[in-house]
């Protein structure tokens, strides 16, 4: 009984590990992902032509 708790305990330690590290994976992926958006946006402001003006002032 006290290997399996032992175990556990373990296992409970290296869960929560686990989940922080993925945390700040999710956490850098989410920094990357807005930093992506914000170029495509720009790719796509740059493709659009130009207004042509009518010239009424």
């Amino acid at each position: 009984m006290e290997t399996l708790t032992a175990w556990m305990e373990k296992s409970v330690s290296a869960e929560k590990s686990l989940y922080a590290e993925l945390q700040s994976m999710v956490g850098k992926w989410q920094e990357q992902a807005a930093t992506t958006l914000l170029l495509k946006k720009a790719v796509e402001y740059l493709k659009m032509p130009q207004v042509e003006h009518t010239g009424n002032v």
